[in-house]
């Protein structure tokens, strides 16, 4: 007695391999959980570690509308307790910093800054410990963040998000911002 069997389909292996491949990647971009900005306009958190501080300094006293503006970041942990954060490997979006003009208005936001506190992003990072005594410092050009085109006062501070803590803001800066010298021809 003779058994009818039925050959198999053959699959074109270069589609099997692209498939596989476009699979892998899909996947992988699946399991990079979404990163948002950090802060989104939420309050401080009352229960922060007492001697967790986050502070900002200006590059310089008084800014230049339209042109670079260095702020610098600390958080330092003088608590007694170890601090967990995400480190994002795009630094931009370990701290948030927010401008604010004379009257309270937020001043306006570039374009791809915009995007990135209102929507979620896909991104990667790790998930890092600040102990007892350490410091993450971090520096950020504003215009990269804020088109300032106008003259004025502007306060700036900086926010960041602190596992199983909530959001730490920093002091509160004024810088004031004048219009550029023409330049000399």
């Amino acid at each position: 007695m003779s058994e009818n069997k039925t050959a198999a389909p053959v699959i074109d292996r270069p589609i099997v391999r692209v498939l596989g491949m476009a699979i892998i990647f899909l996947a992988g971009f699946g399991l990079c959980s979404p990163v948002r900005a950090q802060c989104r306009y939420r309050p401080a958190s009352p229960r922060l570690p007492i001697g967790l501080k986050l502070t900002i300094r200006a590059q310089k006293p008084v800014a230049e509308t339209s042109r670079s503006l260095i702020i610098y970041v600390e958080l330092s942990n003088e608590s007694n307790t170890a601090i967990k954060m995400r480190k994002n490997w795009d630094t931009s979006l370990n701290y948030e910093l927010h401008v604010r003009d004379g009257s309270g208005k937020e001043a306006p936001l570039t374009e791809p800054e915009r995007e990135v506190r209102t929507r979620p992003i896909h991104g990667s990072g790790d998930d890092v410990t600040l102990a007892p005594g350490e410091r993450d410092t971090y520096q950020e050009d504003l215009s990269n963040i804020y088109n300032i085109s106008v003259p004025g006062s502007y306060t700036v501070e900086a926010c960041r998000e602190i596992h199983d803590w909530g959001n730490i803001y920093s002091n509160k800066i004024v810088v004031p911002f004048i219009t550029p010298a023409p330049e000399a021809k």
